[in-house]
């Protein structure tokens, strides 16, 4: 069978001189960019990722992912003699033309995927990376020659300037702002694959109700994969009358909190809230009982059996041989959605079902004339700052309308034909 997956993916033809290294401190990730081949690191982005570590946005997205794309810029500023460093430092930030010139080796290097769009949409992942790095470096490293007013307004132009060139080459690729959806038949392909083999299991039972309960969370609250690896059972009440699951950030969890998977631990990028289980959930309440009694085990030592009590408090584990027991990692739930994809769904991964879920309750919230709790709930249950967040569902519910109406209106139209 062919992997239809990874025929979207761009093509990248150039080797990358500098690389990303990972390093923990505390109980969090920590990355520098060194030189691939001298492991000297690149100071600027060093004093980036610092900030960044230290900024009350620093769970909003991954500095590793700036870190990959920084790869690019400079690796081209090697390759062409340009002093990034000096230009960066000296709060100068990178010149309009050798913006121009990055952009267009970028748009040589990377390929867009086959039968894709003409200038591939991570070119635009890239340039955007970078753009908001050499801002940085603008915005904080400029001298101000005085503190009066006239000096103000020409710093404010000075960085709307930079911001002026860095939108212009994106201009030609910018990604699409529609949020990426999953069909309700598709849907139902996932559940039927998923449930059909927690039904039939046996001897995998407990791996196939880590799945199931997974996929179902996932559809139920619209969480990002991170945060539910992160959940701990101290984060769940199935008691009362109203069951809940609490999403708590990371640096909310006070000072003793540890994460074996560290630096690799996954994060909560959103804000947190408190979700509640509906009257149709009951039966995952009862598979998230039976996994957390039977199934959450590992090896009991020398002795044989296994044992519930585990020396952390995270929900999910694995279930192999050697990690039994260990908190289930990042790169082991990005296997689960390749299976999904080999299997079902080609497009499918975790994040899609988040879309998924705020596709349809911003359809819905639509609908409605006076809709203002309807959407402050949807942005409190997303974990997001405000209604801004919600731009790619409302442009994608904007396009279904209208082709829903163009489909109903050509539909009409030959109906009067006969």
């Amino acid at each position: 069978m062919i992997n239809l997956a990874n025929r979207s993916a761009s093509t990248k033809r150039v080797y990358l001189e500098y690389k990303v290294i990972k390093f923990a401190r505390g109980q969090l990730a920590r990355y520098m960019l060194v030189a691939e081949k001298t492991f000297i690191p690149v100071v600027s982005a060093s004093v980036y990722e610092v900030s960044y570590s230290l900024g009350s946005r620093r769970f909003k997205s991954s500095i590793r992912t700036i870190f990959y794309h920084l790869a690019f810029l400079f690796t081209w500023a090697g390759k062409n003699g340009v002093d990034i460093e000096v230009m960066l430092l000296e709060g100068r930030g990178i010149d309009f033309k050798n913006v121009r010139s990055f952009a267009r080796w970028l748009e040589t290097v990377i390929l867009p995927s086959q039968g894709g769009d003409q200038i591939s949409r991570y070119v635009t992942k890239v340039l955007h990376s970078c753009s908001a790095f050499a801002l940085w470096f603008v915005e904080n490293f400029t001298p101000l020659v005085s503190y009066q007013v006239d000096s103000n307004v020409n710093y404010v132009k000075l960085i709307e300037s930079h911001k002026q060139v860095w939108s212009e080459v994106m201009a030609g690729g910018n990604a699409d702002a529609i949020a990426q959806d999953l069909t309700d038949d598709e849907l139902q392909l996932i559940e039927k694959l998923l449930k059909a083999r927690l039904d039939n299991a046996t001897r995998k039972r407990g791996l196939q109700l880590r799945n199931y309960i997974l996929w179902r969370l996932m559809l139920r609250f619209g969480l990002r994969i991170g945060e539910a690896l992160a959940l701990r059972l101290e984060d769940i009440n199935l008691t009362g009358d109203y069951p809940s699951l609490e999403i708590v950030r990371i640096e909310e969890r006070g000072a003793n909190y540890v994460d074996p998977r560290t630096p690799n631990n996954p994060l909560v990028k959103t804000y947190g809230r408190l979700l509640y289980f509906g009257p149709g959930d009951e039966d995952v309440i009862g598979y998230i009982e039976e996994y957390v009694s039977t199934y959450r085990v590992k090896a009991n030592g020398k002795r044989l059996g296994f044992t519930v009590f585990l020396d952390h408090d995270f929900l999910f584990v694995s279930h192999g041989s050697s990690n039994m027991g260990r908190p289930l990692s990042c790169s082991s739930a990005n296997k689960i959605s390749k299976d999904i994809r080999l299997e079902c769904v080609d497009k499918f991964h975790w994040h899609v079902v988040r879309h998924a879920v705020f596709n349809r309750l911003y359809e819905a919230a639509s609908s409605l004339e006076n809709n203002a709790t309807e959407i402050d709930h949807i942005v409190y249950m997303g974990g997001w700052r405000s209604p801004n967040s919600l731009r790619c569902y409302a442009k994608r519910a904007i396009r279904d309308l209208t082709r829903n109406r163009l489909i109903q209106m050509n539909k009409e139209g030959i109906i009067d034909e006969y």
